[in-house]
C-alpha cells in the first residue's frame, strides 16, 4: 500500500483502508524512498516555491542511491499544471525522473479548473479533490506495467486521481506508484 510507517499489529493505515473500500480489488501499491522530514520538506520548497531546478540533481541522487525501480513499460510521471509550470518554468516531478527513466507523456493535468497545490490543501480538501488528470489516447496490452511517479505521497488522492484517468481509458493492466517520500 502507502509505506506508512505504523505501529506494531498495525498492517494498513487509516487511509490506505479507505482505498482498499473504494478500490477493493485495485489499490495501488506505492513504493515511497524516503520519510519526509525536516530536511525533505526544505528540499522540496527550496525546488518547488522557489524555483531552484538545481536541488533536481540532490533528488536524482537519492533516488539512485534508494533503489531504481525496473521492469515497468511505462514510467509516467504526473504532471504540473499549466500555472505552476509557468511560475516554476519547469515541470518538477519530470525534471527529476527524466534522468533516471524515459517518461511516458500519457497524462495531462486538466486546464480550465483552478486547483490550488496539495500543499496548501488541508487533509480533507486533499481527499476531497476533483479529478485534476486526463489520459491521452493509448495502445494498452493486457500485459502492461506502469509506473506512476511523484514527488510526495500525502493521502493517496493524486496518484489515484491518475489511476483513475488511465483506468477510464480501459487500461486493465498493472499500475503501481514511487514517491520519493511518504
Amino acid at each position: 500500500m502507502c509505506q506508512k510507517p505504523l505501529g506494531k499489529n498495525i498492517d494498513k493505515c487509516e487511509d490506505c483502508q479507505k482505498w482498499q473500500n473504494i478500490y477493493p480489488n485495485d489499490c495501488l501499491k506505492n513504493y515511497a524512498l524516503y520519510s519526509y522530514n525536516k530536511e525533505f520538506k526544505t528540499l522540496i520548497k527550496r525546488y518547488k516555491r522557489y524555483h531552484d531546478a538545481s536541488v533536481c540533481e540532490v533528488f536524482v541522487a537519492l533516488i539512485k542511491k534508494a533503489a531504481i525501480y525496473q521492469g515497468y513499460d511505462y514510467y509516467v510521471s504526473l504532471p504540473s499544471s499549466d500555472q505552476h509550470f509557468k511560475e516554476r518554468q519547469f515541470d518538477h516531478i519530470a525534471l527529476i525522473f527524466s534522468k533516471i527513466y524515459t517518461l511516458t507523456p500519457l497524462l495531462n493535468h486538466i486546464q480550465g479548473n483552478d486547483y490550488k497545490s496539495q500543499g496548501e490543501k488541508n487533509r480533507q480538501a486533499r481527499l476531497k479533490s476533483q479529478q485534476m488528470f486526463v489520459c491521452d489516447y493509448f495502445e494498452f496490452s493486457e500485459t502492461t506495467k506502469i509506473l506512476l511517479l511523484d514527488d510526495i505521497y500525502t493521502t493517496g488522492r493524486t496518484l489515484y486521481h491518475a489511476k483513475d484517468a488511465i483506468r477510464k481509458k480501459g487500461f486493465k493492466g498493472r499500475i503501481d506508484s514511487l514517491s520519493i517520500a511518504r
